[in-house]
């Protein structure tokens, strides 16, 4: 079986955060726990626990709306 490695999108190539680490960081700006966070966006906490772990990333539709989570109160 093959280890699981983080996708190319969420690979760090600069100082940018990476996807995983804006996702922790609204959290914690937040006050929340991942099962807080994935019931208050409406998300599975299995799926969130993946994207802040870099397993996967959101796409379509989950990504426009993850993206305008991170964005509200910066």
């Amino acid at each position: 079986m093959r280890k699981q490695t983080r996708t190319q999108e969420e690979q760090p190539s600069s100082k940018e955060p990476t996807l995983a680490e804006r996702i922790k960081r609204k959290r914690a700006r937040e006050g929340l726990s991942q099962s807080q966070a994935a019931q208050a966006w409406s998300i599975n906490l299995g799926t969130l626990q993946h994207w802040e772990q870099g397993f996967s990333t959101p796409r379509g539709l989950a990504r426009v709306a993850l993206e305008k989570i991170l964005k509200e109160n910066k």
